[in-house]
This record gives C-alpha cells, structure tokens and sequence, in this order.
C-alpha cells in the first residue's frame, strides 16, 4: 500500500531496501511509453506524484539490474481512502518460503546456484558439509534471492512492515 502522492523515487528506493538491493546496479519503471531510469542525472519523472500517472487498472513494469535482471509487475488494484498514516508504504501480505534442505528435507536456509542443480537448498547444519563450486547466500523473501550475491534487505529492514522514505 503506498500513498498516491508518492514519488516513483520512493518506490523505487522501497523496493531496492527491501528486495533488490545488492550492489547499487541500476533499475527503472516502463509506464506504456515512459522510461523512469534510477539513479539518474535526469529526474523528469523521478518527481512525478504516482498518481500523476497512473490510474486503477494501470500497470508497469519494474526491473533491477540490466544484468542479472530482477523484473516485476506491478498492477494497481484501487485507489483506498483511509486515515492519513505517516509512512509513505506499508507491506500489507509477504509470501510465506516453505523450502526444504535437498540432503535432509529440513527446513532450507540456504541456497546455491551449483551448474546442474540450480537452486539447490541447505539446512544450517548441511551446509557445513558443502563443498560446491559455488558460494551459497541465505534464504530470503526476495525475487532476487541466490541472484549476484543478494542475502537479504540491509539489517533495519529485516522485519519490516512499513516504511517512512
């Protein structure tokens, strides 16, 4: 839930602080013909009030990283009137990660991008016994989870449920 006066700045920033963030690589929001880039020196729309362009039933697309690229979709559902709230967004639901280690079947808490076995999934005490190629990152609530070295929001935002940009 984000206020409509929202900037697209602060989308953005929210969803590198929680989501994406690994290595400061560059994102930017598609609107039908529009291109939001960040950071940019350009901030022709980077100021624009979301609301300002879009509408319910607008839809955009997000992406992290030109790389190894994160993309999102994102939709907008309603426009909500309701007691004025001071922070710019708030998390209404997260996914629930039910992951199970490969070598023991107990609860994951790590991932590894090993060739043939792409994502592969270790409990605290397997991962001792690792020996890949590969490094491992932690298991997190993220699309960007096991992507360019991401292990998770930085640590203010760990139990986040809302956000004040």
């Amino acid at each position: 839930d984000i206020k409509a006066e929202a900037i697209f700045d602060d989308l953005d920033q929210f969803l590198r602080d929680i989501w994406l963030e690994c290595c400061n690589h560059l994102s930017d929001i598609k609107i039908n013909d529009k291109v939001i880039t960040f950071p940019s020196e350009s901030y022709q729309y980077q100021e624009f009030k979301l609301i300002d362009l879009l509408d319910v039933g607008s839809f955009f697309a997000y992406r992290y990283d030109f790389g190894s690229t994160t993309e999102l979709e994102i939709d907008v559902l309603d426009i909500r009137k309701g007691a004025k709230r001071k922070d710019t967004i708030e998390i209404l639901a997260r996914n629930l990660l039910d992951l199970k280690c490969e070598e023991c079947d107990k609860k994951a808490s790590w991932i590894t991008w090993d060739d043939d076995r792409f994502p592969y999934y270790f409990c605290d005490d397997c991962i001792e016994e690792y020996e890949g190629e590969y490094g491992c990152l932690p298991i997190v609530n993220s699309p960007r989870m096991g992507v360019c070295g991401y292990d998770g929001p930085a640590d203010k935002y760990k139990d986040i449920t809302s956000w004040n940009g």
